[in-house]
């Protein structure tokens, strides 16, 4: 096969031609683009409050990952967003988040672990999960 072929192969360490399993039945224009999520998708799993979490409003952004969220349970924390949420998912003022209290001064400071859509949000409304006020 000529090298400036139009298909799915990539050139070997030794130098031969090899079929990419990744690249089988795929348009050469299309590899390499990010998968842009759809938020109206809400069939994905929603992260549920377990006995421990809360669900919260951000008021304000404090800057490096710490925010004020005002919590369901009527507790104002200021809360750090994980490690994991860092570089992935941007939090602004106004989104609800799922808030994990910390052991010590659970009433003052705690976790965001997880940021909802809009469509999950309002699936978590009609549900009762989240109360609005």
């Amino acid at each position: 096969m000529h090298p400036y072929n139009r298909s799915n192969i990539y050139r070997g360490f030794s130098g031969s031609f090899i079929r990419s399993p990744q690249l089988v039945g795929v348009d050469c224009f299309t590899v390499g683009k990010r998968l842009v999520k759809n938020e109206g998708d809400i069939r994905k799993s929603i992260k549920m409050p377990n006995e421990f979490d809360v669900l919260g409003v951000v008021q304000k952004n404090y800057g490096y990952t710490r925010m004020n969220v005002k919590c369901q349970d009527g507790e104002t924390r200021v809360c750090r967003i994980r490690g994991k949420m860092k570089k992935r998912n941007w939090v602004r003022e106004g989104d609800v988040v799922l808030v994990s209290p910390w052991e010590f001064q659970p009433e003052e400071k705690g976790d965001i672990i997880f940021r909802y859509t809009s469509n999950q949000v309002t699936w978590l409304e009609r549900r009762g999960y989240l109360k609005t006020e």
